[in-house]
């Protein structure tokens, strides 16, 4: 397979396991920037954004026991201005796929670190919120990592990582993929967006043992029940899933 064509299906993949249906158009979209026929504008979306953000009726205020939200309402501040959660998300599942593939072509040069995270989340999500890249500084739920124990234990799990020399002398890539995408979703690092932006770093594991995980292959249903039972119990399922979808590089 076209290694763009796949970068495009695997990009897709990862916002569907999010439970987000994603049209042909985003696909299309994604191919002709990966094949030098187009330069993704975020502009266009911006000014559609804006637009349906401005015929909102809601409150500018912010909820002030979650400052991420808009006073009244259940949907995320955002540079779009938007207050319809629908709007919102369509505008996610329209952009994100394509930073992801981006991810691919454009990928960043440095240790994989926290911060490195952090510059993945500021990658996929930056067109939207003005907090994509900074760790959460709330607990959505009981079972949150508080917040001021993330930066930590996001850094103990990649200095994990680099000891076992990035998986690179792991005969099983699968299980240590399945770890680090199921800490990562224990500590939930970030307000929105932790699914996605997991999935992208494991990829980039995965590329860096000479491996890709095509996440087209993967069933949302699998992969949740597989997140959930990791919280309770061990990654084997996880671990299972991404045998299926690991393919070379």
């Amino acid at each position: 397979m076209d290694r763009n064509v796949r970068a495009a299906e695997s990009a897709c993949g990862i916002i569907r396991t999010e439970g987000m249906t994603v049209p042909k158009t985003v696909k299309d979209s994604i191919l002709r920037c990966l094949n030098d026929e187009a330069i993704f504008d975020f502009a266009v979306v911006y000014i559609a954004g804006a637009r349906a953000g401005y015929r909102s009726r809601h409150r500018t205020g912010r909820d002030e026991n979650d400052p991420y939200l808009y006073e009244g309402t259940d949907v995320l501040v955002n540079k779009l201005n938007i207050r319809d959660r629908s709007v919102i998300s369509s505008k996610i599942r329209d952009v994100v796929p394509i930073r992801i593939a981006e991810t691919e072509r454009y990928p960043i040069t440095e240790p994989l670190s926290a911060d490195y995270l952090k510059k993945i989340h500021r990658m996929l999500y930056g067109d939207i919120f003005d907090w994509a890249g900074e760790f959460r500084t709330i607990s959505c739920n009981p079972l949150d990592c508080r917040p001021e124990y993330i930066e930590d234990n996001v850094r103990g799990l990649f200095d994990e990582l680099k000891t076992d020399e990035y998986l690179s002398e792991n005969d099983e890539l699968p299980d240590g993929l399945a770890h680090l995408i199921c800490e990562l979703h224990a500590i939930s690092p970030f307000r929105e967006g932790n699914g996605p932006c997991i999935r992208t770093i494991a990829n980039i594991v995965a590329m860096m043992n000479g491996r890709y995980l095509d996440y087209s292959k993967a069933s949302e249903s699998l992969y949740d029940i597989a997140l959930r039972r990791s919280l309770t119990s061990d990654t084997d399922e996880m671990a299972d899933i991404l045998r299926h979808i690991i393919t070379d590089y």
